[in-house]
């Protein structure tokens, strides 16, 4: 490979919309040293994730790419997408030689991967998922990405022990970036309040996700509960929008509410460009997920001051101290998970002073100073491997 005094990145996004681990890649972008790497985001298509990066001055290239599941696919749709990701793939290694090394950002496909391979470009592997009782297709792909990745990353230590991928001689486990300061500065807005019908006095509860692995349903249900627990009304915040593959599971929570008579307490908020403000306003974050690494939605909650409740997947137990910063409950417990959201906001003083320590400890562990030097060492080792 060419050596170069920058190092060439390409940033492969699998979403258009906005989820954690493409607003990491976009903070990655935004991270790594100009002096000695030149990024640009690759996107399936045009998106949220797009117009945010390019609001940002990231420079983006859409490779169109159908952002369906084959698993939910009948057989001539599955045909059909296998076929147009072949294509993908040819049009991506065209892209791909641009670039000296290529970081495909999740395990979700593997045809950015395989488009590298085809490039004979250098493969970094950011695996942000845990993956959890793996069946056929999915040990298959773990086995594709250990074969054509020449480093793989972990977004947690959960990440690593479900895929340890150990014919790979480069691994690291790396946080995903947060702006800590975007949160940690951030304040109360009425706008925002009053655009999500949020009184003045009202107890407010936020989580994050429209989909099954956030546990957004879960979450519906211990919100239900909760309301009758408390001694005075909350409103609870969903923030995210369904993709059309999560369409009908959104109308399966809504209709949950509108069956329980929660209609007026729970609001589908959408994707917002106001999280900051809406985590200052919070008495309580909370992540329902079934599945999770290191969410990134925990960290902002903390850096915001924002008291969290966290089910107990992937590393949310060892960010949240093991209860110290925030109250850990058992994944898929509904009724659990309500009773942990009254805790929290019946008892503010001790849900605050858990919160105190969450804040202190992210603006410790996310300091900007240092943060980049362990990723940027192995990309430019993998760059130069000749």
């Amino acid at each position: 490979m060419r050596c170069n005094p920058v190092i060439r990145i390409a940033l492969v996004a699998h979403l258009s919309e906005i989820s954690g681990a493409g607003v990491a890649l976009l903070g990655t972008a935004r991270g790594l040293d100009p002096a000695r790497f030149r990024a640009a985001i690759v996107l399936p298509g045009n998106g949220p994730l797009g117009r945010r990066a390019r609001g940002l001055g990231i420079g983006t290239v859409v490779v169109a790419n159908p952002e369906k599941s084959l698993a939910s696919s009948s057989l001539p749709r599955r045909v059909a997408i296998a076929f147009s990701r072949l294509v993908t793939a040819v049009r991506l290694a065209a892209l791909f030689r641009r670039f000296d090394v290529i970081y495909v950002n999740s395990s979700v496909s593997i045809f950015p991967g395989l488009a590298a391979w085809l490039s004979h470009r250098r493969v970094v592997w950011h695996i942000h998922e845990v993956i959890e009782n793996p069946g056929a297709a999915a040990r298959l792909k773990m086995r594709v990405i250990e074969r054509l990745a020449d480093a793989v990353i972990y977004a947690s230590a959960a990440s690593e022990a479900a895929f340890p991928a150990r014919r790979v001689r480069r691994r690291l486990i790396a946080k995903n970036y947060v702006g800590i300061a975007q949160y940690r500065d951030a304040v109360r807005d009425p706008r925002t309040e009053q655009s999500l019908g949020i009184e003045e006095n009202e107890r407010v509860v936020v989580t994050n996700g429209m989909f099954p692995r956030k546990g957004t349903d879960i979450f519906a249900r211990a919100a239900a509960e909760t309301a009758r627990m408390l001694s005075s009304p909350a409103r609870f915040i969903i923030i995210g929008a369904a993709t059309s593959e999560h369409e009908a599971f959104r109308r399966e929570v809504a209709d949950f509410i509108d069956t329980c008579g929660m209609k007026d307490r729970i609001v589908f908020a959408g994707f917002r460009d106001d999280l900051p403000a809406i985590l200052k306003r919070a008495d309580a974050f909370v992540s329902a997920s079934r599945n999770e690494a290191a969410p990134i939605a925990i960290i902002e909650a903390m850096a915001a001051g924002a008291p969290v409740v966290a089910t107990d997947v992937g590393d949310c137990r060892a960010m949240l101290g093991d209860g110290r910063m925030g109250l850990i409950v058992a994944p898929r417990d509904a009724a659990a998970l309500a009773r942990a959201i009254a805790d929290a906001l019946e008892n503010p003083g001790a849900a605050r002073a858990r919160a105190k320590l969450a804040a202190e400890w992210a603006a410790r562990e996310y300091a900007p100073d240092q943060f980049w030097k362990p990723l940027e060492n192995l990309l430019e080792d993998v760059a130069r491997e000749t």
